[in-house]
């Protein structure tokens, strides 16, 4: 098979069926091994892209992209030490881009970092910038970590995300950031199960931001009715645009029709003071049932951002919900080729489910086997093909 062929493949599954092939005959091509890791650890199958890594570093011991790559793998699931220790190896293989070294010592600049390493991540990062001064990447860790101050909209969504607790510790500790210093002491809240922890820095903030604090902690325990409660009261106090985005989020998972609707025009309030709110016109997709609406909607997201994966699969969400399954596809099929991230298996069984609502039995089966093939443990693909 030529290489060429492969290259210009442009989406990963095509990639995917094609370097499988060549893996699976024996052929022995780092190429091979470094696409059909990178589709892997793009999909999470992590076990999957360590098997194929480790299986090129049989043979190429000294790829330094391969070392790197399985770096990346085990910094995304928080092996930090060992990252660290794939990390060195490449650089000592890597050649002298600055490029190339850049990218390695600001991911063990991170990885120390998450360790809770600040002084050997900062000395990393400053010894960077003195061997490339002009290194984009250098310079924009070197901001995280030198005191650009953490804003918890931004980056806190009420999970508990490892990878985030660092950065929140950093910003608390060393910078005396309260925001993040609450959103700390949310996360022991969501642990412990116990949202009366937060009422010992009640006075240490303003009310309406604490309300909403504490109106999201107590939603993310499932405390709806006082959740609400809570929000209601912060949009009173003031009638900011997160602070009614965040009431008109809760009141979007009530089951009640009345609340449901008041979420809407929520939304639609703050699309007056602030027309192109991305939030907003997501939302307005999600729980309008106006069409004209939700269509006006998805024109604006993809003015302001035509490559944003959620528009996508949320435009396909809504015409499936109302039957218009040809443009579900279609929406669905661009969601698939912006999933960078994240595995497509999901998506390739929606498109699936739309086909089959088509009556197009043969199509659905093909979508089907390509989600299995994307992720071989989802257990709904499986049920669907022997369900047709």
């Amino acid at each position: 098979m030529s290489y060429e062929t492969i290259k210009n493949t442009k989406d990963d599954f095509g990639k995917y069926l094609l370097c499988k092939k060549v893996y699976e005959s024996g052929e022995k091509s780092h190429y091979i091994y470094c696409v059909l890791g990178k589709i892997l650890f793009n999909w999470k199958r992590y076990e999957d892209a360590i098997e194929i890594i480790n299986t090129g570093l049989k043979y190429f011991w000294n790829s330094y992209y391969l070392r790197k790559l399985k770096g990346d793998i085990l910094w995304d699931k928080c092996l930090y030490a060992q990252s660290i220790r794939q990390y060195r190896i490449s650089l000592i293989l890597c050649n002298s881009k600055c490029d190339d070294i850049a990218e390695i010592k600001s991911s063990m600049a991170l990885n120390y970092f998450s360790l809770g390493k600040v002084n050997k991540a900062k000395r990393i990062v400053s010894k960077l910038l003195k061997q490339f001064p002009e290194c984009l990447k250098a310079q924009r860790l070197s901001n995280e970590l030198f005191g650009i101050e953490f804003q918890g909209s931004d980056y806190f969504d009420f999970s508990v995300n490892k990878q985030i607790l660092p950065f929140l510790h950093y910003e608390s500790e060393y910078l005396g950031n309260k925001n993040a210093k609450l959103y700390l002491l949310v996360i022991d809240c969501l642990k412990k199960l116990n949202v009366e922890m937060l009422e010992k820095v009640k006075d240490e903030y303003d009310e309406d931001f604490y309300l909403r604090v504490l109106g999201r902690t107590c939603f993310e325990l499932s405390e709806y009715d006082r959740a609400i409660g809570l929000l209601r009261k912060s949009v009173m106090l003031n009638d900011s645009l997160d602070n009614m985005l965040s009431l008109a989020y809760c009141l979007g998972f009530s089951d009640a029709n009345n609340e449901c609707d008041e979420s809407e025009r929520i939304y639609d309030k703050i699309l007056l003071k602030c027309p192109d709110h991305e939030d907003a016109l997501q939302e307005i997709i999600l729980i309008s049932e106006d069409m004209n609406k939700v269509d006006e909607a998805i024109k604006k997201l993809l003015v302001l951002n035509p490559k944003n994966y959620f528009t996508q699969i949320n435009a396909g969400d809504a015409y499936f919900k109302c039957m218009q399954f040809c443009k579900a596809i279609e929406y669905y099929d661009k969601a698939r080729d912006l999933c960078f991230c994240d595995n497509p298996s999901q998506i390739s069984l929606y498109i699936a489910n739309c086909y089959k609502m088509l009556n197009n039995i043969e199509q659905a089966k093909i979508e089907a086997e390509r989600a299995l093939i994307e992720n071989p443990k989802n257990e709904e693909a499986k049920a669907f093909i022997e369900g047709l």
